[in-house]
């Protein structure tokens, strides 16, 4: 078992669904495999962030997707990124221009890394001369 991902220890004997978990057994769950499943989400690898626009994602169970894990073992970096949303990325992007570098290739990436990135795509980023009109 990974260290960095402490497992639960059965209280009790317990039947689970193909599985018998008896006292004193270490178990753990990996969220990755919870915010990849196919019963839950259409085409789970394939990056599109429409699908947060839908109707059928506000009525999914609780947990089918936890970027952050939760309760006492979640990441302690989930304050942190929310001010980095908040604060930074707006500022960011009104300050710099982003295009894709190379807009015709499929998308390759390497599914055994913690981290699903494209390792193919790349993004420009230009400082901006004229600043887009601020928004009301």
């Amino acid at each position: 078992m990974d260290r960095s991902k402490p497992g639960r220890t059965a209280k009790t004997d317990l039947i689970l669904p193909g599985r018998d978990k008896m006292k004193k057994d270490s178990s753990s769950s990996w969220l990755y495999t919870a915010s990849t499943d196919s019963k839950q989400w259409d085409s789970p690898l394939q990056f599109d962030p429409d699908r947060w626009d839908t109707e059928e994602v506000k009525n999914r169970p609780a947990g089918s997707f936890q970027p952050f894990g939760s309760g006492a073992r979640g990441s302690i970096g989930f304050n942190l990124a929310l001010e980095e949303v908040e604060i930074f990325l707006p500022k960011f992007v009104y300050r710099y221009k982003f295009t894709l570098a190379k807009m015709n290739e499929a998308v390759q990436y390497d599914p055994n890394q913690v981290v699903i990135k494209p390792d193919n795509q790349y993004v420009r980023a230009e400082r901006r001369v004229r600043w887009p009109a601020k928004s009301e």
